[in-house]
């Protein structure tokens, strides 16, 4: 794996690292789009934390934001979420054809 692939799966986890993300991400997949406001009310957070907490992850590429006049809406990019899913399955060989049972490999 290279260099920036590291880069990419450390911002991954990072964002990922945090209980009101992780929040944020479960009501953006339960919603087509939100703006910042609802997210806040969603997640019982003040409207600046969640903006906070957004710039992770949208530096990761999890969320989108789409501006309208003073408004920004956030919706989740579940392709992201699938590379990100397929960069560890390369870089821990974890495809089927390669995946073994880990209780016997440990002995």
């Amino acid at each position: 794996m290279s260099q920036p692939d590291f880069q990419a799966l450390t911002e991954y986890f990072k964002a990922l690292s945090d209980r009101l993300r992780l929040e944020i991400l479960l009501v953006l997949a339960e919603a087509e789009e939100r703006n910042v406001s609802q997210l806040a009310e969603s997640v019982d957070a003040s409207q600046p934390l969640v903006s906070w907490h957004l710039r992770p992850l949208v530096r990761a590429g999890l969320v989108r934001i789409r501006r309208s006049g003073r408004e920004a809406y956030c919706s989740l990019n579940r392709d992201a979420f699938r590379l990100y899913e397929a960069a560890l399955s390369r870089l821990f060989s974890l495809d089927e054809e390669n995946a073994g049972n880990p209780s016997e490999e440990a002995t």
